[in-house]
């Protein structure tokens, strides 16, 4: 006011430009605290994203095709069924095999049941019809026909887990009529995602196995070793405290992420099976258990609050 009036403006000029400062004011100190919460609403939260994963649908899978032909390459004993003469059934028998270069199986065939099957069967091309059955923690089988195999097209590395598989000697091993099942269909089922699936002969052919499929034992070991790092991982991934999680395992694990079952004190009985996914692919054990334990000491940051 006595600004004003020091200006030379008159007293109810000053009156009246008072008054409509003052509501201006009231209005302002009345408004503040919405616009205050409209502006921290629009303000997106700010997360550090994971160093070395991704979640959700960012996290891939193997295809059908490789996850098959993983299911092969850390196996090496299967079920062959050929045809019965009278028809109507086939008979199956255990073969120990190891894979070509295409991935089909390989073995040695002695003069049994099976062979006479396969010799009663064969058709003008020389070929068999037969399935090959191998189970793991999921399972392939390869639907297709059986052929004669040169065993010394195998690698000096194929040929030492042949003789491993076999118990035959070097000598009885060379000797021994091969043979190969090379499909022409490949079914292939996973009870731990609870899917199956047909697979065309040639992606199976074409598809890259897990590399880090042989050392999935020995990883899975060593992380259950740390049951208090996988509870925090499990909480974070399902968005509790650690108190709510009553158990936490990695199920598998690939190139492209592995798979997380947690168990919580609101959830489903048997748990919740999570998708993780690497942004790089480990391509061995010790890649992968850097990963890890990566993983679990990010966790532990976030939890502590040291990274928003």
């Amino acid at each position: 006011t006595t600004l004003f009036r020091s200006a030379g403006v008159d007293n109810v000029s000053v009156n009246i430009t008072t008054k409509v400062i003052a509501h201006a004011v009231q209005r302002c100190v009345q408004l503040l605290p919405m616009g205050a919460m409209a502006i921290r609403m629009a303000a997106p939260s700010m997360v550090t994203p994971w160093a070395d994963i991704v979640t959700g649908e960012k996290a891939q899978r193997l295809t059908d095709a490789s996850a098959a032909k993983t299911v092969l390459t850390v196996c090496g004993g299967g079920t062959l069924c050929t045809p019965m003469a009278e028809g109507g059934v086939g008979f199956m028998s255990h073969a120990s095999y190891v894979l070509d270069d295409d991935g089909c199986p390989a073995f040695p065939l002695p003069d049994s049941q099976a062979s006479v099957n396969l010799r009663n069967a064969v058709s003008k091309d020389g070929t068999s019809p037969a399935s090959f059955f191998v189970h793991g923690p999921a399972s392939t089988t390869l639907l297709g026909h059986v052929e004669s195999f040169d065993v010394t097209s195998l690698s000096e590395y194929t040929r030492k887990q042949a003789l491993d598989r076999s118990g035959l000697s070097d000598e009885a091993l060379m000797s021994a009529a091969w043979h190969r099942v090379v499909p022409e269909r490949v079914y292939f089922a996973d009870p731990v995602r609870g899917s199956e699936s047909w697979v065309a002969a040639s992606d199976y052919t074409e598809a890259t196995a897990n590399p880090l499929a042989g050392a999935n034992s020995e990883l899975i070991r060593r992380l259950a070793a740390r049951p208090a790092d996988l509870l925090r991982v499990g909480a974070a991934f399902a968005d509790v405290s650690v108190d709510e999680v009553e158990s936490c395992e990695v199920l598998g694990v690939d190139q492209l992420g592995f798979d997380l079952r947690t168990v919580t004190l609101d959830g489903a009985r048997d748990g919740e099976v999570r998708r993780v996914g690497f942004k790089m692919p480990p391509q061995n054990l010790e890649d992968a258990l850097s990963l890890f334990m990566k993983l679990f000491q990010e966790v532990y940051e976030r939890q502590q609050g040291w990274l928003e």
